[in-house]
């Protein structure tokens, strides 16, 4: 064990169930002292230490994991946003132990407090499998998995049918005459449909549910409908959400941009800049280190950009949207300005991209589920107020179709 003798003081015995920590998937010839030191450097980096002393005060190796104890249970509570952080050609899994009782902890990976695609061993739902898998029909036997993968993958990313970045297909079978894709959440499954008879190497892709599929069924597009959207920039503003004058930049930045003051200050100005050219820009918001709570701040590797009016915002949107920056595919969406105001940064409900305009999936599932159809007032309670005038299943079409 590596104890940390200048932080032995500041921790009691009675919390330690609460300030150790599991990390899984160590790599073969990771020592105690390598993983304090690695751990410590990274807390440091994102701001989730409590004091300038180091917030690791112990490790415990085994051959694939290991235990660390925290110098305070804040500092154990923030080592949870460090799950999924590379380490030596693996990627850590931190958790909390088995013996631990107490409430749930909310965290985040290390790849969205970096802005970076998550893993997707991190990022996927395997109880929900049945619910993110298409079939796909009409392949030739040249089609390859790594192929059919790549091409949905990239079709879906710049058409904006994604919810976060990187690309979507996590799984891809292939048999001489059909295959299987399996997509990573279940709003971006329901999205691909709307790929239906895309062509790949001269092969018109029929893309639907498999036979066992057993959830809501939404209207989707044909490939025709969505290019003509896209070449319009019409489709560009439908998955983006309900316009604002809040501007929403996601996999746009590289953990570098906030690493330092410098360069923190350039990703600001520069983005101010290029967002000018669009309208008057009110401010620029760039989240990063730690809220008053100790917890990461909300929209770590976003960054929100205020207009002036509503169609400043379109104009950037339609500018932005599908840029490759830094050899990473730049999306956008609207954001809410009430949120904004009140500085609160957390994540907005996933889109579902259907015949009849985009459907935050949470009004989505419970369109799904009622079959009378939703009143102006439901959806208000499903934050949805901006959207009441749909009323029921049948307002659908008023969504920007």
């Amino acid at each position: 064990t590596v104890p940390n003798p200048l932080a032995a003081a500041s921790s009691g015995g009675d919390d330690r169930a609460a300030r150790e920590v599991f990390v899984g998937n160590t790599p073969p010839g990771t020592t105690e002292a390598v993983l304090v030191e690695f751990v410590n450097a990274a807390m440091k980096q994102v701001r989730l230490n409590t004091s300038d002393a180091d917030p690791i005060v112990s490790c415990r190796m085994s051959s694939k994991f290991a235990f660390i104890e925290a110098r305070t249970t804040q500092e154990a509570a923030n080592l949870l946003n460090l799950n999924g952080i590379p380490f030596m050609g693996s990627h850590l899994k931190l958790g909390r132990p088995a013996k631990y009782t107490g409430p749930p902890t909310p965290a985040v990976t290390w790849q969205a407090l970096m802005g970076m695609e998550t893993p997707q061993e991190l990022a996927v739902d395997t109880s929900t499998k049945n619910l993110r898998e298409l079939f796909v029909g009409n392949t030739s036997p040249e089609m390859t998995e790594i192929g059919l993968k790549e091409f949905v993958g990239t079709a879906m990313q710049q058409m904006g049918l994604t919810n976060s970045p990187g690309n979507p297909v996590v799984q891809c079978r292939v048999n001489t005459r059909f295959a299987f894709v399996e997509l990573r959440t279940i709003e971006e499954a329901t999205n691909a449909l709307n790929l239906v008879e895309i062509p790949f190497l001269g092969q018109p892709l029929k893309i639907s549910r498999p036979v066992k599929y057993d959830g809501p069924q939404f209207p989707m597009m044909k490939w025709d409908d969505l290019l003509a959207r896209h070449l319009t920039g019409e489709l560009k503003i439908l998955t983006a959400g309900a316009p604002t004058r809040i501007l929403k930049l996601l996999n746009m930045l590289s953990p570098g941009d906030l690493a330092s003051d410098e360069s923190y200050n350039e990703v600001m100005e520069d983005t101010r800049e290029e967002c000018a050219e669009h309208g008057e820009v009110k401010a620029v918001v760039v989240p990063r280190g730690a809220q008053a709570n100790g917890l990461p701040m909300q929209g770590i590797g976003n960054v929100y950009v205020e207009f002036a009016d509503v169609d400043a915002a379109k104009k950037a949107l339609l500018a932005l949207k599908g840029r490759t920056f830094s050899g990473k595919i730049v999306d956008v969406k609207f954001y809410s300005e009430e949120k904004f105001e009140n500085k609160d940064y957390s994540p907005d409900p996933p889109l579902i991209v259907t015949a009849n305009g985009a459907i935050p999936a949470n009004l989505a599932a419970a369109m799904a589920s009622n079959s009378r159809g939703l009143t102006a007032a439901q959806l208000s309670t499903l934050g949805m107020g901006g959207l009441g005038g749909l009323g029921g299943l049948g307002g659908l079409g008023g969504l920007g179709g």
